[in-house]
């Protein structure tokens, strides 16, 4: 079962007819078991009540597959939202993205949390998990001094290659020991050097799994935020090819299924 801990389909820039006939045939996909839709809020103009009213969009259609939904990017929120997140059911909120805002560094950017935002994580965080995808080094640490709730979404891993959205093995080690689990992106430019393929990103699974085990290990493919896809994979679909991938190099099923998952539900049914 598949279940993708990180996709950005309802602020990918589609109509609301295009959005409705994604998610209306992600059904037909028999190995899809849920999707993360996350709202990225980074162009502007969002609050709290207009995040509720995009996902709403995808509520309405109750679809077999299950969707869960999270916040990518807390720059607009003022203490009123905060609050109003707060009495929401998302599953994570990424405080950052790849710039500074009023919450903290993003990748990108200088500085740690600030005095808002080691206020807003600290509230967030007793009713969701906190993602630290998007955040530079000093916010990722201020982050995890401030709660144990945290998780990866969508990263790659600097063990293979050096990138500031991707994260340390002593950023892996934390997230493990806090409880959290980490999401490979389906983004080229993290996963190697060079064009990716379906290859590169069965490179970086092994390079997890050898390292720190496959129990916490799932997949964030930033499906409807990246253009920079690996050669070979469009969609859903194409997680066989990594399937396949896997069982040449002697992966068996149960530890695929998880990968691919059962990790990451387990993780959010414990939200």
């Amino acid at each position: 079962m598949i279940f993708d801990a990180h996709n950005d389909l309802l602020t990918a820039g589609l109509s609301d007819r295009q959005t409705v006939d994604i998610l209306n045939g992600l059904d037909g996909l028999e190995s899809l078991g849920g999707v993360t839709l996350a709202v990225w809020t980074t162009d502007g103009g969002c609050t709290a009540d207009g995040i509720a009213g995009r996902t709403c969009l995808a509520k309405a259609l109750n679809p077999r597959v299950k969707l869960v939904f999270a916040v990518e990017d807390l720059g607009f929120a003022d203490d009123n939202d905060i609050e109003k997140l707060c009495a929401a059911d998302y599953k994570y909120y990424t405080p950052t993205w790849n710039f500074s805002n009023k919450i903290g560094g993003g990748a990108y950017g200088d500085g740690g949390l600030t005095d808002f935002g080691r206020r807003a994580v600290g509230k967030l965080a007793r009713r969701a998990l906190i993602d630290c995808a998007h955040m530079n080094g000093e916010t990722f640490f201020d982050t995890a001094d401030i709660t144990g709730r945290i998780i990866n979404s969508h990263t790659g891993f600097s063990g293979i290659k050096e990138h500031p959205r991707n994260i340390t093995d002593e950023q892996i080690k934390i997230i493990i020991a806090c409880g959290g689990i980490v999401g490979l992106a389906f983004v080229g430019d993290f996963l190697c050097e060079g064009r990716a393929d379906v290859n590169a990103v069965i490179r970086n699974i092994d390079y997890f799994t050898q390292r720190f085990g496959a129990d916490c290990l799932c997949i964030g493919t930033d499906f409807g935020g990246t253009a920079d896809l690996p050669a070979g994979i469009s969609g859903y679909r194409d997680f066989d090819v990594i399937s396949y991938g896997l069982d040449k190099l002697g992966y068996g099923g149960e530890s695929i299924r998880a990968i691919f998952g059962g990790n990451y539900l387990a993780k959010i049914n414990a939200v």
